[in-house]
């Protein structure tokens, strides 16, 4: 049975369950559709037995060239490609990537028509409330990001070698599809990223100066959920519950992000990111325990209502990491102390680390690099 939710402050609506994708269908069928998928999805969902048949309609137009991490460049070539098609409705299908890409151009699309340009829009972030979007439809493949639900888009200037941000309400999507049975193609070291990822969503939405009492209660929700099923990753293709429960903490820490917005874990990751490749989620995994030693003791009556400690998380985190090789995983990606503590100068994004609730400055960042480094036996 499919659930529909409302959520706080929050437009989007939500369908969950399994079997939730088939809704789409009925969604596109009389609409000029821009569909966002990367190029590897496609390939997937021209097997799928239910959206196959997308690929074959005439009025949907795929859109997959996009980089795993979508450059100014590529949306920009995107927004002058495509703004002339009458495009009435977006819909993303996919990880993060998928969903910034499709969010960015939901608004370029229709900016284009204003003669203004994405650069323009990330230099003076105010006009981004001032452009209409184009309806959204947003099918996450992931439990991770919980962009689905957020009114935030990424985009990285490869020139300025900087992440840069899109926030605006009408970034938000108008419906969010959320069927777990996806999840059952993901390769582990994608769903396990992927999962980090929301489980440090949920946790900065706690050690958040934003927060506040119905943030927390979702943060805590995701959290309870990250803690019980992230440890049985392993079994995401072969237990419904497995996945239920991880697309249940993605779900719950994007809509607590969506207020509070993230914080010092993401700050240090963007560079990790940037110069190494580090997927997304390993990224801000990285400090991730540091953090929480920084901020536990501040958060501890917040975790006391869901029955959660700080030992019980690092030793949650910690375990996961030894089960799942996590160390093995990111010191593919070439890693060295030397080369992390030249980025230390971009690892302080204040619109991010200033939301910690434990006040940072350099030498504190500096700590928490060095530490994690030595963590994950980063020479």
């Amino acid at each position: 049975m499919l659930a529909t939710h409302n959520y706080w402050n929050n437009k989007t609506e939500v369908k969950f369950g399994s079997g939730a994708r088939e809704l789409l269908i009925r969604k596109v069928s009389k609409q000029k559709v821009a569909l966002f998928c990367s190029q590897s999805a496609a390939e997937r969902l021209k097997k799928d037995p239910v959206l196959a048949d997308l690929f074959a309609l005439e009025n949907v137009i795929i859109v997959s060239d996009f980089s795993d991490n979508p450059k100014l460049s590529e949306m920009e070539a995107i927004s002058e490609r495509y703004f002339q098609d009458d495009v009435s409705l977006i819909v993303a299908i996919g990880g993060g990537s998928a969903m910034d890409a499709a969010k960015v151009a939901s608004m370029t699309l229709k900016g284009k028509q204003k003669n203004l340009i994405l650069s323009e829009i990330l230099e003076n972030p105010k006009l981004a409330e001032t452009i209409p979007t184009i309806e959204m439809i947003a099918l996450p493949t992931t439990a991770g990001t919980g962009s689905e639900v957020t009114p935030f888009a990424t985009v990285w200037d490869h020139a300025e070698k900087k992440k840069k941000s899109l926030s605006a309400s009408g970034l938000q999507p108008d419906l969010a599809i959320i069927d777990p049975d996806f999840l059952t193609g993901l390769p582990l070291e994608v769903a396990l990223s992927t999962g980090l990822d929301a489980m440090n969503q949920a946790l900065e939405s706690l050690w958040n100066i934003n927060s506040n009492n119905i943030s927390q209660a979702l943060a805590l929700r995701a959290l309870s959920s990250g803690l019980e099923y992230l440890p049985e990753i392993r079994d995401i293709k072969s237990s419904e519950t497995v996945r239920l429960g991880l697309m249940n903490m993605s779900l719950m820490a994007g809509m607590a992000i969506s207020h509070t917005r993230t914080g010092l874990c993401h700050s240090i990751s963007y560079p990790l990111t940037m110069r190494f490749g580090l997927p997304h989620g390993f990224a801000c995994a990285f400090s991730m325990v540091e953090v929480l030693e920084l901020n536990g003791d501040s958060i501890s009556k917040v975790l006391s209502f869901g029955s959660i400690t700080k030992e019980q998380i690092r030793d949650t985190i910690t375990a996961i990491f030894q089960e799942y090789e996590y160390e093995k995983k990111i010191l593919k990606y070439g890693l060295g102390k030397t080369a992390i503590l030249e980025e230390l100068g971009n690892m302080y994004s204040p619109d991010r680390a200033n939301n910690n609730i434990t006040p940072v400055n350099h030498q504190i960042i500096v700590d928490i690099v060095e530490k994690s480094c030595q963590r994950f036996g980063i020479i």
